[in-house]
């Protein structure tokens, strides 16, 4: 909102801070090379994976997040079906929207998991990601 030119901004992404605690913590990293851009795909979901809008940079983000995202479920062998259970959109450079289906979201309502921390960061060769996994306080 600015004042002085009385004008209103709206931003259609939300995102809740919500408080809870550390449930899991998952670790991951991708190589940058153009080989292995193409090997990730069978990590992204069909609208990640097909959207136009995403750089080559920004898919393996995802990939890098995902991987980090089912380690701190504590699924450490994901299949290709995880990942394509597993739906992420970032909001920023550490916010993401999470979006679960089949064991994915199995393991996330079983440690009552309410959200997600993640940040990643780049060098010349690889993505490094890293996931923590919030869980709801016990009433």
């Amino acid at each position: 909102m600015d004042l002085e030119k009385r004008k209103i901004q709206f931003c259609p992404d939300v995102t809740m801070d919500l408080r809870g605690s550390t449930a899991g913590l998952g670790t991951s990293s991708v190589k940058i090379d153009e080989c292995a851009q193409n090997v990730y795909d069978s990590e992204l979901c069909e609208e990640e994976a097909l959207a136009s809008l995403l750089s080559p940079s920004t898919k393996l983000q995802i990939v890098a997040q995902k991987r980090a995202i089912l380690q701190s479920l504590g699924i450490f062998l994901p299949t290709e079906k995880d990942f394509k259970n597993l739906k992420l959109s970032l909001v920023n450079d550490s916010r993401i929207s999470v979006r679960a289906r089949g064991r994915v979201q199995d393991a996330m309502r079983k440690q009552s998991i309410i959200d997600f921390r993640t940040s990643f960061t780049t060098n010349s060769k690889e993505i490094l990601a890293t996931a923590i996994a919030i869980a709801a306080n016990d009433q």
